[in-house]
């Protein structure tokens, strides 16, 4: 999905919204979060419960990978 085509849509629409789940470039999002999702109690809960996973997915690759592997 187009970084410009997403920033015209509407804010509440469907592609603006899910944009957080396919975006891969860290500062693009870090824009989007910054300007798009700024006030939205969902997003924001959704890019905390992100964070957290990303976290808990590193922790387990890094320092516990027969855990990780045995939740897999």
């Amino acid at each position: 999905m187009d970084y410009t085509k997403v920033m015209n849509e509407s804010d509440d629409s469907l592609e603006k919204l899910l944009y957080i789940f396919v975006c891969d470039s860290k500062d693009v999002l870090d824009d989007v979060l910054d300007k798009v999702y700024v006030g939205n109690k969902l997003m924001e809960g959704v890019i905390v419960k992100m964070a957290k996973i990303a976290r808990d997915i590193d922790e387990y690759l890094y320092y516990n990978k027969e855990e990780f592997d045995r939740l897999v």
